[in-house]
């Protein structure tokens, strides 16, 4: 999860954990806030991030 509009955090960071797991024969998600900051889950771009979020718990745990 990342929002496309973070500035503490570029979003490139997260794009390059994806390829490199996706590389390695792992199955990634990503979510991306359009719109969305740093740190919490609300504001914009967030509207489905907590629907997101539980959906890939449910599957993976």
């Amino acid at each position: 999860m990342h929002g496309d509009r973070d500035t503490q955090v570029p979003i490139v960071h997260s794009e390059v954990m994806f390829e490199a797991l996706r590389d390695n024969g792992k199955e990634p998600e990503m979510f991306v806030a359009k719109g969305g900051g740093h740190g919490n889950m609300k504001g914009p771009g967030w509207e489905n991030g907590e629907a997101a979020l539980f959906e890939f718990l449910d599957r993976n745990l």
